[in-house]
């Protein structure tokens, strides 16, 4: 609902040049997350089409439940543009710090119960 929410903003974005993006490498996560099919056009609001192409698991959802499980919360989400009015709402929840395996390991366990629950995905381990 939020993605449908933004998109119907109907806002450019201000890392497309000619068509490209010009912070590929640097990307943020919202921008990782999805894969899209279709033109260029269409991100710009133009008359092109772009779809989302549905994944068994999106990567905010995953991170949610990380972050839910850590800090003993409810999941929830934060959209871009309000990141910095959340972190000065909370910077005390924005300083912990957990141990790196122990995140990734998580991680990748909620990543591959969620697949199994969505599709027929494998998730292989690495």
């Amino acid at each position: 609902m939020v993605a449908s929410w933004y998109t119907n903003l109907k806002l450019a974005c201000p890392f497309h040049y000619k068509g490209i993006c010009t912070i590929y490498e640097q990307r943020p996560l919202a921008c990782r997350e999805h894969f899209v099919k279709g033109s260029a056009r269409a991100c710009r609001g133009g008359r092109g089409t772009a779809e989302v192409v549905q994944m068994p698991v999106q990567m905010v959802d995953a991170l949610a439940q990380l972050a839910s499980e850590l800090e003993g919360t409810g999941v929830e989400a934060v959209m871009m543009p309000l990141v910095l009015v959340w972190y000065e709402e909370n910077p005390r929840r924005g300083r912990w710090t957990w141990p790196a395996a122990m995140m990734a390991q998580r991680f990748v366990e909620i990543v591959r119960k969620m697949a199994s629950k969505n599709s027929t995905a494998v998730v292989t381990q690495t």
